[in-house]
């Protein structure tokens, strides 16, 4: 009998490049992105939705 292998969610963090908050993303399947990697997210502080840059 085999068993599922449960793969770990990539937890990321993104900077804003307009204000500079950090906001955390998580990521489940796939490849894995490094930094520099852009993501248009909302962003809290703007309050609109702007691009965010992955550090780490």
């Amino acid at each position: 009998m085999s068993r599922r292998v449960r793969s770990r969610t990539q937890k990321r963090v993104f900077r804003c490049t307009v204000c500079g908050e950090t906001a955390p993303a998580a990521k489940g399947r796939g490849p894995r992105t490094g930094p520099g990697h852009v993501k248009h997210m909302w962003c809290v502080r703007c309050r609109e939705v702007t691009e965010h840059r992955q550090e780490e």
